[in-house]
């Protein structure tokens, strides 16, 4: 099993940061190694919106469907799954002082023969969940 958690501090109220994290779009400007996102289905930011998304892991491009499950003020939740991998992402965002405290939350997969690498995988996880995190406040910081 996979499993990764991290927190953040950002100074924006939580119903912006909600809103840009509801959109995978945005991911490129603040995640590590996004390759491509693409709207497939539905409308950007809206609840059942699916995007065919393309990250690098361990030097290689895994493509997922990435599903928006739910979008509110104080919760943005995803479902990605590929052929490697399946996950589900929750950022949960409560209001802290002047601005909003990012939870992420990860828990997933991964399947047939990658299954045994998710140790591995884990671990590279747990890692790149934070420094994102650290690479949101700083986009966020910069918002307009």
């Amino acid at each position: 099993m996979i499993r990764a958690r991290a927190e953040v501090d950002v100074l924006r109220p939580a119903a912006e940061v909600a809103s840009f994290l509801a959109d995978p779009v945005n991911d490129a400007r603040w995640q590590k190694g996004i390759l491509k996102v693409d709207l497939v289905e539905g409308t950007r930011g809206a609840v059942g919106a699916t995007y065919d998304r393309v990250q690098e892991a361990m030097g290689r491009p895994v493509k997922t469907v990435h599903e928006l499950t739910a979008n509110s003020p104080d919760r943005v939740s995803f479902h990605s799954k590929g052929k490697v991998i399946d996950l589900r992402l929750t950022y949960a965002l409560t209001v802290n002082g002047g601005g909003t405290r990012v939870a992420a939350e990860v828990e997933g997969e991964m399947l047939g023969f990658a299954a045994m690498f998710e140790g591995m995988v884990n671990e590279a996880l747990q890692k790149d969940l934070a420094r994102n995190l650290e690479r949101l406040r700083e986009t966020l910081g910069s918002v307009t």
